[in-house]
């Protein structure tokens, strides 16, 4: 008896791993979505990074990209004000979207220079004034045409600047948080 449920069981098994496998090749892969947070809404496992919007990619080829992702589930969109055009086409693009069906990740970097070595240059020199970030993030809510950022990142931080950022920034990010214009902080 035990034995022939144990064919049973791995047959049963082995079809349905096979029908996935043959479902994914065709195309057919669903994305299995999580909750991110209380209030994060659920994103999927994949999300689209949109540093080659108007770079790589101009932005014809953006929103046909942005348009592909979206049909096949992808609901969490990452971008920076760094990345040249990337927040401006991003946000046209998601302008006709509902808000509520995406998430959008954007980065502010707080180095007053940029190199191949890292943020802040070879000296590693930051920004030391805390009202530059809130100077920073309007022209992002504008750019991408929203109210709110979703999520927040410092970006590009170096293990020896985590304590001035979090000492002097993120006060200034906690008070962004409570006025709504970004839900939550991630480094």
């Amino acid at each position: 008896f035990l034995l022939r449920f144990l064919q049973r069981f791995l047959l049963w098994f082995l079809r349905r791993f096979l029908e996935r496998v043959r479902r994914r090749i065709r195309g057919g892969c669903r994305l299995w979505f999580r909750q991110r947070g209380v209030r994060a809404g659920r994103a999927g496992p994949v999300g689209l990074g949109c540093v080659t919007f108007g770079r790589e990619i101009d932005q014809d080829t953006s929103f046909g990209l942005l348009d592909h992702a979206i049909g096949k589930g992808i609901n969490l969109f990452d971008t920076s004000s760094r990345y040249g055009r990337s927040e401006e086409i991003l946000g046209r693009a998601l302008s006709g979207v509902p808000r509520d069906s995406y998430i959008l990740s954007t980065k502010w970097v707080h180095a007053t220079s940029w190199s191949p070595r890292g943020v802040g240059g070879p000296d590693g020199e930051v920004e030391r004034d805390p009202q530059a970030l809130l100077r920073g993030v309007e022209p992002s809510l504008q750019r991408l045409r929203t109210d709110t950022i979703d999520i927040m990142h410092f970006h590009g931080l170096r293990t020896e600047q985590y304590s001035t950022v979090v000492q002097r920034f993120a006060p200034v990010m906690k008070q962004l948080q409570e006025q709504g214009k970004i839900r939550f902080i991630g480094m």
